[in-house]
């Protein structure tokens, strides 16, 4: 999943057309279309984004021109609020996810894949929050969460694991999973609410 950023002085809709122009050829190649930002945008908005650009200053290559995400500064209150908000709606996922899931081993194994890509960037928040460093790698990240928060690992730790097209964990070991996943989201979702 490779996400790719363009930082322009101006947006405008000329430039927006002739973009699109692009689409069905890069799309046919399965090149997603990039985001388009500002420096201004950037600079606006790291108080409504905060864990988005947080994740954009750990994992970025930057192909060309001046680095846009580097040094890149966030208020505390912010990334509490931004980490509460969805941890909350994470649970939401979860919940409304079980019970579509049907008592289907593969449904389940889904859900809990989307709901640990979902937590990373809000893992990485949490780690943020308090001053411990937040590798860019999702093991790494999720190694850190063990150790920095009152967060098991564990369940992250195996559903990163089951990731694999080849994996094909039973139906049981799916519920305790997703049970474990979504206490730990519980109680973390709880810590940001007091903080």
């Amino acid at each position: 999943d490779v996400n790719s950023v363009a930082v322009l002085e101006a947006i405008d809709i000329e430039f927006l057309e002739r973009v699109a122009a692009l689409g069905r050829r890069y799309g046919k190649k399965r090149i997603q279309a990039p985001m388009l930002m500002t420096p201004k945008y950037i600079e606006r908005s790291l108080d409504v984004f905060p864990l988005e650009f947080l994740e954009f200053t750990t994992s970025h290559i930057v192909v060309w021109g001046r680095d846009f995400f580097e040094g890149l500064g966030f208020e505390k209150s912010d990334v509490r609020a931004a980490c509460e908000r969805d941890l909350k709606s994470l649970l939401m996922k979860a919940r409304r996810g079980y019970l579509t899931s049907l008592n289907d081993a593969r449904r389940l194994k889904s859900l809990i894949i989307e709901l640990t890509n979902a937590a990373l960037p809000i893992i990485r928040g949490l780690v943020y929050l308090v001053d411990a460093e937040a590798p860019p790698a999702k093991a790494d990240l999720v190694a850190a969460c063990g150790r920095h928060l009152a967060i098991s690992a564990g369940p992250f730790e195996s559903a990163l694991s089951m990731r694999s097209a080849n994996a094909k964990p039973s139906f049981e070991h799916l519920q305790d999973v997703f049970s474990d996943i979504y206490n730990q989201t519980e109680a973390a979702a709880d810590e940001a609410d007091r903080a």
